[in-house]
């Protein structure tokens, strides 16, 4: 009787390593990027906990995953022929470099699923890599015919990209094999999105996709008229989807339709962050709104200088804000009050909030404050 009890609980733990083993770290939050980090919020400055040299300067976003930080870091200009990707493990407690490996490409930002990391690269034909997340070594490479500078979204043994061409892509994520292509005749430049069966990204032509993973197909598309950057923000359902006009508009996951949409005074390229039926984002000139869920008026909004690539993130009542001004500020959530700011040398990114720390990346530095 004690044998088959150990036998059993055996087969339960391991049942429970592998549920645990299918959980992927994503940016802006998780699969659906809110923005949003269920963890404890900074509520002051204190001090810079210390800050780690990247090679070149540091990509906008990263992830953490078991205390590790998976940061990305390119050396040249966009404009140069050749440039070097370099991809890290960062110890978040001391800053200590585990390990670093580089590319002949610009890397993206990575995200995990197990013990592998998966990367884009915008290259002028770039790659989907696979990389070992304990040496920072390829393990595969999907070669494509334009560039892929997101990372994909990972919904079981899948990865969903899209690139530069237009091509909407599905690869095994053990192998790279290609499962699925088609074209939507747009640049796909986002993470797309995740909620049960239904991947959401968005397209250069102003189109929200709403992809069923089991079909191949579209379930509903909705056209927004203009460029459209952002990895779309998956909250109670509604879709939350930002344009290179200036509008935010909220779309209902059942059938693709308008609930409210609102016209800002500039350009936007990454989504809200959405909590508690509030929806912060920062325009490209630094416009910070807040927007009551419901019918998509402001509740506040205030100026500094935007950085144009960066996304708010909130934690309980805080947003938190990234700014070429070189300052990370904090904000009440719900009256837009300043908490506190921070200023570093160089424009901060987009910040990751954890257990009391934030976390971002600004000019060649990779920064732990508290």
């Amino acid at each position: 009787m004690k044998r088959i009890l150990g036998i059993t609980i055996s087969m339960l733990l391991l049942q429970l390593g592998l549920v645990e083993a299918q959980v992927t770290t994503m940016n802006l939050g998780g699969p659906t990027h809110s923005g949003v980090y269920n963890t404890t919020p900074m509520i002051s400055f204190t001090k810079v906990a210390w800050k780690t040299e990247l090679i070149g300067y540091g990509q906008c976003e990263f992830i953490m995953k078991d205390g590790i930080i998976y940061a990305s870091s390119m050396k040249g200009n966009f404009s140069d022929p050749i440039r070097t990707g370099f991809r890290y493990a960062i110890d978040s407690k001391s800053g200590k470099v585990i390990w670093i490996d580089s590319l002949n490409q610009n890397l993206s930002f990575p995200v995990i699923k197990d013990s592998i990391l998966y990367y884009g690269s915008d290259s002028k034909k770039g790659k989907q890599l696979a990389v070992n997340i304990h040496n920072g070594k390829v393990i595969w490479e999907y070669q494509l015919d334009f560039s892929s500078c997101w990372p994909p979204a990972i919904m079981g043994n899948r990865n969903y990209f899209g690139d530069h061409g237009g091509n909407w892509i599905v690869v095994d994520n053990i192998t790279g094999k290609q499962i699925f292509k088609t074209q939507v005749n747009a640049a796909i430049c986002n993470v797309p999105s995740l909620l049960d069966s239904i991947v959401y990204f968005s397209d250069w032509a102003g189109k929200l996709h709403a992809f069923n993973s089991k079909t191949n197909k579209d379930v509903w598309v909705y056209d927004s008229g203009s460029k459209s950057f952002n990895s779309p923000s998956i909250v109670n359902g509604v879709a939350y989807l930002i344009n290179e006009s200036g509008n935010l508009y909220a779309i209902n996951l059942k059938n693709g339709s308008l609930l409210w949409s609102y016209k800002t005074d500039d350009s936007m390229y990454r989504g809200p962050a959405v909590s508690d039926g509030v929806a912060t984002l920062i325009t490209t000139n630094g416009h910070i709104y807040a927007f009551n869920t419901k019918d998509g008026s402001v509740l506040w909004e205030t100026k500094k200088a935007g950085l144009g690539y960066t996304n708010t993130a909130i934690v309980k009542n805080i947003v938190y804000v990234g700014c070429a001004d070189k300052h990370l500020y904090a904000f009440d959530l719900k009256t837009g009050k300043e908490i506190w700011n921070f200023e570093s040398d160089s424009p901060v990114n987009t910040p990751l909030i954890d257990n009391g720390f934030v976390y971002f990346t600004s000019g060649k530095y990779l920064y732990a404050i508290k």
